[in-house]
């Protein structure tokens, strides 16, 4: 495993015990916010480390980056709509923010962005099944 997989796989087992030490004293929500935004930032620092944006394309790419999660989050959250309708959403979004990454970044690190992102799932799935 290579070490900043490991670092990456002990930062969630920390967030992860966190969780369950306060969860007494701090409210679900309040935990659920907490560990939401620490898992954010984990995954802009894997996005980070395997996109190596160049300055220019950092500073278009971040503000960018930062909408497309905040509305996704926003739109996995919001109770209103119905599945069918959250998916439709998603898929627009999607969209929306493919093609404004493609006006930003090369091809090539678009299509890292998206392998990243799984890449980042994967880790944080196989780090929950090792801590059950």
């Amino acid at each position: 495993m290579k070490k900043l997989e490991l670092v990456s796989h002990l930062r969630l087992l920390l967030i992860i015990g966190f969780i369950a030490i306060t969860a007494p004293t701090l409210s679900v929500t309040d935990a659920l916010a907490q560990s939401s935004t620490e898992l954010e930032t984990l995954l802009k620092d894997h996005v980070k480390k395997r996109l190596d944006l160049t300055a220019d394309e950092a500073a278009d790419f971040w503000p960018a980056y930062t909408d497309y999660r905040r509305e996704k989050a926003a739109i996995s959250t919001n109770k209103e709509y119905s599945a069918l309708e959250r998916k439709e959403k998603m898929q627009t979004l999607e969209s929306t923010y493919m093609e404004k990454f493609k006006s930003i970044l090369p091809d090539g690190k678009v299509e890292l962005l998206y392998k990243a992102e799984e890449e980042f799932k994967q880790i944080l799935i196989k780090t929950l099944e090792k801590a059950n």
